[in-house]
């Protein structure tokens, strides 16, 4: 499990719990982010091309950038997310900070 703690502008603490996580990258995560964008499937569409994106961002390093996945696989991928069978989730900050995970499951806590 992975678990993220955000305040709000309001002061009160929420919890984002991911369950069965199978893959996930964090970078320049700091004090007092701001998030810009939230984007969680089935809710949100990813295109076959976000999702090669993504799964190739997230098996990368600052210094090695993985080998893109098959238009198969992102369509397989794409298929998951949309049935639900796993979940895409992407947090975009506004100060360049990301975080993308596949999991199982997420959940909201407040």
């Amino acid at each position: 499990m992975l678990a993220l703690r955000f305040r709000r502008v309001g002061g009160g603490i929420e919890v984002l719990r991911f369950s069965e996580v199978t893959g996930q990258r964090l970078i320049d995560f700091a004090n007092q982010n701001v998030v810009s964008r939230l984007l969680v499937s089935p809710r949100y569409i990813f295109s076959p091309v976000a999702v090669q994106t993504w799964v190739q961002w997230i098996d990368s390093r600052d210094d090695y950038k993985a080998t893109a996945i098959s238009e198969g696989q992102s369509e397989d991928y794409v298929g998951d997310f949309g049935a639900g069978r796993r979940v895409l989730f992407v947090l975009e900050l506004s100060c360049s900070a990301e975080m993308a995970v596949i999991c199982g499951s997420v959940a909201l806590r407040t």
